[in-house]
């Protein structure tokens, strides 16, 4: 019986072929190239190199139409892409699909697999398979794999990629191996000799070939002497060659001659010039881009990376990647920021390396960017990051962080950028759950992973009358809302809450909520007014609407609505109120930031000066570096004496009063100011007359002394062996001291400890 199937099923695969075979000279078109991964060759109608393509062929006299016509990976038409642009291709003519999941047009839904086999299926319009090829894995990047002619079925990978052509003959499945560096790229000071040599499988007679401007080295390139001086920063790559086989793609090593003190780690980028300052129309270069016209394009480019951790390292990361313009308005710039994505079909499927020290493991990103600081951008240069660095770790509030480093591109010096994590999903990919899917949005609006479903309905129940916020509370990570607003607060960002908004949560786990990614704060440590008013109670009105505003991108009503209605509920309004009041009396200080600011200059005080000869205009000419720094310091000391007070008249809370908190006793627990864990143990700064204000020590009790002082006394009470003390302050009341002076808990766990010890020597 299993012979009889057997039998029927080549036979049935016989007829299917045999019927494609008269399709051939039929009305129908047929796969004829297939490009697993396309890094240099060719370039789309969205000025992309896209990620792969199938070339489809018209056997036979009659101009064909592609619209109905589907391509897919099964045999299910179902599931398989729909070309919706009338393309005619003519008789005997050729025409490319571009396989790189941009789902428009002649682009489909899929890529094609890089690593390991799979399938492609093409159906006509009348949902009919007309053809079907099984694709092996990928050789190498940039080579295709193609019919040896238009009128058979044999397939193999042919030596030259031949797009919108018939096929070359020649073809091979040998793949060379890359030339072996004597020298690693690295961060150098004295000259050396650097020897290349055939790696140890390559066949007699082997070339190899290189360049040292950025460009993928080919047939005419030079060949490699036996030894090359380099006594200077030096850009090599060097490739393979030999007679029937394939070339991978080149190896890149960057010789770095700094020439000063390196206080940051450096980063190389390589790759042909054409990719980044090309001006061709529809083939535009990265970095030659008019933005003006298109301020949102984010086309990519293939580019080499290395990554130096410190002087006298060698590269801790060296791989082939894709590069963009990122960033929004901050793209207009002369230096301008650069988003990095690693790719399996190039060679590796992340940056396998933990960028940032204060996150040690997060060291698997798929995609990083290279910052110029945004708005910030040459004037302290690190607004953001210091924003940023130096409040969200102690609020548990996911940020992006950062790392300075000097950057160079194909050798040329370009200043120091910021190695940022980016918001998108590679972000929660990184920071949370590899494997689970999600939802998120960005600006209330964009998807950027899974869809708008859940995101809809929130936004349905706080637009709904009356506001279920049992429910809300359920949704939404409230305390990391909280403290997001407040971070902007602090700061007067009106660039937020319209823009820079991260939102996402877990799909399909129960009790999932609602979590927020805290990110670019240019617009912080008084960047957003230039005049350097900190007295101001702009962002509150901003964020809420609430007359006076000036109405701006950030804060449409859809934009500011959750805000608007959470700020009405009691409960979320009070902890907004204590969370800002006991934040910068506790681990928020002006001394902390100033200290963070002071980390930040020392990281890249030695390179400004290069960078400032390099970008004379940016920000501006004449421009300050150590009187802008200057003047953030004074602003954060300003903002954060005035905050209580800009609190007290938008609430109408009572009069402030200075309030102390001291712990004289060792201990690792925790303390709290109204249910709110203090960071530091202590407390120095302000809060309200008639509003309740409770201490207490986290699973212990203690003795706790009060100091009350007034206009011309001093009033001292101690409480015992209580676990929180609850005062509220009357209004002739000046200042207020509290200190913890030991456990009790501990001392009477001694006691007990003590008379065990005497029962134990007795017997």
């Amino acid at each position: 019986m299993r012979d009889i199937r057997q039998i029927i099923t080549q036979l049935v695969l016989l007829l299917s072929f045999s019927l494609m075979s008269m399709c051939l000279n039929a009305h129908t078109l047929i796969m004829t190239e297939i490009m697993h991964s396309n890094v240099h060759g060719t370039m789309d109608d969205l000025n992309e190199l896209p990620d792969s393509w199938v070339e489809l062929y018209n056997p036979s006299n009659d101009t064909l139409s592609t619209i109905g016509w589907k391509i897919g990976t099964t045999s299910n038409v179902s599931l398989a892409y729909t070309l919706t642009d009338s393309v005619k291709i003519p008789p005997h003519g050729f025409h490319l699909i571009y396989c790189d999941k941009k789902k428009t047009g002649n682009h489909t839904d899929f890529r094609i697999k890089s690593d390991g086999e799979s399938e492609l299926f093409l159906f006509n319009a009348n949902n009919q398979m007309v053809d079907h090829v099984k694709v092996p894995s990928m050789l190498a990047p940039d080579i295709s794999y193609g019919r040896m002619d238009e009128e058979t079925k044999g397939w193999h990978f042919l030596m030259r990629s031949t797009p919108l052509r018939a096929n070359d003959s020649a073809f091979s499945d040998s793949l060379l191996g890359n030339p072996k560096f004597s020298t690693k790229g690295g961060l150098f000071k004295q000259p050396f000799f650097l020897k290349i040599q055939p790696s140890k499988t390559a066949p007699h007679g082997t070339i190899i070939r290189y360049t040292t401007n950025g460009s993928e080295p080919n047939e005419s390139s030079p060949i490699v002497p036996d030894s090359i001086r380099i006594d200077k920063t030096t850009i090599i790559r060097a490739k393979q060659f030999a007679d029937g086989w394939h070339s991978p793609i080149s190896k890149t090593h960057s010789y770095i001659f700094h020439n000063r003190e390196i206080t940051l780690p450096v980063i190389s980028l390589v790759t042909d010039s054409l990719m980044l300052y090309d001006t061709t129309p529809t083939r535009e270069g990265v970095l030659a881009f008019d933005y003006s016209e298109d301020w949102s394009a984010a086309f990519r480019r293939p580019c080499n990376v290395e990554y130096f951790p410190k002087e006298d390292s060698t590269s801790a990361i060296n791989q082939m990647i894709e590069l963009r313009v990122g960033g929004n308005g901050s793209r207009f710039k002369a230096m301008k920021s650069l988003n990095l994505y690693a790719n399996k079909r190039f060679s590796k499927n992340d940056f396998n390396y933990p960028f940032w020290k204060e996150k040690p493991n997060v060291r698997h990103s798929k995609s990083i960017q290279l910052r110029n600081s945004g708005q910030d951008c040459m004037y302290t240069h690190f607004r953001d990051a210091v924003c940023l660095h130096t409040f969200c770790p102690y609020v548990n509030l996911d940020y992006s962080a950062c790392q300075p480093c000097i950057c160079y591109i194909n050798g040329q010096y370009q200043g120091v950028l910021n190695i940022r994590e980016r918001s998108n999903g590679d972000f929660v990919r990184a920071n949370h759950h590899p494997q689970k899917k999600f939802d998120q949005i960005s600006n209330w609006k964009n998807v950027h992973a899974g869809n708008k479903e859940e995101f809809d309905r929130l936004v349905a129940l706080y637009n709904t009358e009356p506001i279920n916020y049992d429910t809300l509370y359920k949704l939404i990570q409230m305390e990391e809302y909280i403290n997001l607003q407040i971070l902007n607060y602090i700061h007067i960002n009106v660039d937020f809450p319209g823009n820079n908004s991260i939102l996402w949560k877990e799909q399909d786990s129960t009790g999932a909520k609602w979590k927020w990614i805290a990110k670019d704060l240019d617009y912080g440590l008084g960047y957003a007014y230039r005049d350097w008013v900190y007295k101001r109670d702009a962002y509150l009105h901003h964020a809420l609407r609430k007359d006076p505003f000036i109405e701006l991108w950030s804060n449409k009503e859809n934009q500011v609505k959750l805000f608007q209605v959470m700020m009405s509920n009691e409960k979320f309004r009070n902890e907004f109120i204590d969370r800002t009041t006991i934040y910068i009396g506790d681990f928020y200080t002006a001394e902390r930031i100033c200290t963070e600011i002071d980390s930040f200059v020392g990281l890249i005080k030695y390179e400004y000066p290069y960078m400032k000869a390099l970008y004379p205009n940016l920000p501006e000419p004449n421009h300050s570096w150590e009187v802008e720094i200057q003047k953030t310091k004074e602003w954060i000391n300003g903002r954060l004496d005035y905050l209580p007070y800009d609190m007290q008249q938008f609430f109408q809370l009572g009069d402030t009063l200075a309030v102390t908190f001291q712990c004289q006793a060792q201990t690792q627990k925790t303390f709290r100011m109204n249910d709110i864990p203090l960071v530091t143990q202590s407390f120095k700064g302000k809060y309200y007359k008639n509003r309740e204000l409770r201490f207490s020590i986290e699973g212990s009790k203690g003795i706790w002394e009060i100091e009350k002082q007034y206009e011309d006394s001093v009033a001292t009470e101690r409480q015992e062996d209580v676990e929180a003390i609850v005062l509220t302050v009357a209004e002739d009341v000046k200042r207020v001291n509290v200190r913890f002076i030991q456990e009790t808990g501990n001392r009477d766990a001694n006691k007990a400890e003590r008379k065990r010890g005497k029962k134990s020597s007795r017997k």
